[in-house]
């Protein structure tokens, strides 16, 4: 069942989607449905699989968090490190505002059976949010609230409009196990289950290899009596909670690929307008010369990872990347193969699977579509953002590719709107459905994502 919770102004219609990747199916956001059935022995499906930050680190880098301020303004800070390093945080990693990645708020955690325990440390005095989100952005989130006015109660909430206080939630499944609240700091540790076994919540599951997503984790923050509007006192960050080792993709696709390929802007000025989705796109010719390569050569994708421009990711709202005939524009035979949303660090996939590029006529170029966001209108922005694909000269055992699923022409199935204020349509996908492209086909799933749009929130229930 999908469930589609939308917020927005009058006569305004929902742009949220999901997928996940196999060479069966393909239904883009533009209103288009594309049908591309392949007589695979196996397949693999895949949803966005993403690489995170590092997570075993030292005190001394801890104690670097922060960067902003002085020794004397971090005291309270590193006085708990010093009391709580390793016995029991030994993992953590920092979550950086997007305003300003030298601010931001601070992550533990360690688990012990079936049981997470985080601390996080804010530069606050009045309140400080925490959670897990479905995509790295509010919307869809199991948070807990904590304000100093009530220093012994933590309230388990989630987020349905992005601008909006969040909702408590039915089953308070949150801990407080301690808060500290002194010379504008604040540090909570709290606990839950990995699976609360609340519909409301986010079950937590082991994102401990290359080929799962990992946990996206925001937190907000103020000095107000209560809780309100954060500004940009937010942050978020994809980490792997379960990893033990340090994870370094880049380096684990340059050491298992032959080469990589850019599909990126060269220099586009982003609009002085709220919203603008622009396409940069490369062909298969243009693609062998640059490597210098031959047109009988297999090329098999086997991770990418987003090239954004310094000083213009804020206004890179999301991207997709499709395989098409040429650049002449999109069209029904567009196949995804990639979709990236902030917190989004890349995608390595199994050492036995690859996508196949280029092997058709109708795949014989790469687009890359940037939805670009400048809802202040600053102008003279020139961004070079796109993707970079790490592929092989051959061909792998397993091929993967793209199922999307969802409302695919973004209609509500008929005429529907979504009305002001909070409003929710359901969808279901039955087994027929996929039985009807797939066949008799083999396919392994091996990982899903949810990737909520602006208008609305989209999560999956089985």
């Amino acid at each position: 069942m999908f469930r589609l919770l939308g917020a927005k102004g009058a006569n305004s219609r929902p742009a949220c989607w999901c997928f996940a990747r196999i060479a069966a199916l393909s239904i883009n956001s533009k209103k288009k449905m594309k049908l591309m059935i392949h007589n695979f022995a196996s397949l693999v499906l895949l949803v966005q699989i993403l690489s995170a930050a590092i997570v075993t680190a030292t005190k001394e880098e801890a104690a670097a968090y922060f960067p902003a301020l002085t020794d004397a303004e971090k005291t309270d800070y590193t006085a708990w490190l010093d009391e709580h390093f390793e016995t029991p945080y030994s993992r953590h990693a920092f979550l950086p505002s997007s305003a300003d990645t030298d601010t931001g708020a601070a992550v533990f955690w360690y688990i012990v059976d079936d049981t997470i325990h985080f601390a996080v440390a804010a530069r606050a005095s009045g309140w400080l949010g925490f959670g897990i989100s479905e995509a790295g952005g509010m919307l869809g989130s199991d948070v807990v609230k904590y304000v100093t006015a009530n220093p012994t109660e933590l309230i388990d909430s989630y987020i349905l409009e992005s601008r909006a206080e969040p909702l408590m939630d039915a089953c308070q499944s949150w801990n407080l196990e301690s808060s500290m609240n002194q010379n504008g700091w604040i540090i909570l540790e709290i606990n839950r289950k990995l699976d609360t076994e609340d519909l409301q919540d986010i079950q937590l599951q082991d994102d401990s290899d290359l080929i799962k997503p990992p946990t996206r984790l925001i937190a907000a923050w103020g000095d107000e009596a209560g809780v309100s509007y954060h500004g940009n006192n937010r942050a978020r960050k994809a980490v792997r909670l379960f990893a033990v080792e340090a994870i370094n993709l880049p380096e684990a696709l340059l050491e298992s690929s032959d080469m990589h390929f850019d599909v990126a802007e060269d220099n586009y000025e982003i609009p002085a307008k709220d919203t603008e989705y622009h396409d940069v796109c490369k062909t298969f010719a243009e693609i062998q010369q640059e490597l210098g390569i031959s047109s009988s050569d297999p090329l098999t994708a086997i991770g990418a990872i987003p090239v954004l421009s310094q000083g213009t990711e804020e206004f890179i709202h999301h991207f997709t990347v499709y395989t098409q005939p040429d650049c002449g524009g999109p069209g029904l035979q567009q196949s995804m193969i990639y979709a990236w949303a902030p917190g989004d660090e890349g995608w390595k996939l199994p050492d036995d699977v690859g996508f196949a590029l280029f092997e058709s006529d109708d795949r014989q170029a790469i687009n890359v579509e940037i939805h670009y966001n400048n809802p202040t209108l600053q102008v003279g922005k020139l961004d070079s953002s796109g993707v970079r694909f790490y592929v092989v000269n051959e061909e792998r055992p397993q091929k993967a590719g793209v199922l999307e699923l969802a409302d695919p022409f973004v209609q509500l199935g008929g005429d529907e709107m979504i009305s002001d204020g909070l409003s929710q349509f359901e969808f279901s996908c039955p087994g027929s459905c996929s039985s009807l492209f797939l066949g008799g086909d083999k396919v392994t799933v091996v990982a899903e994502c949810k990737m909520p749009m602006t208008d609305g929130c989209l999560s999956i229930f089985t």
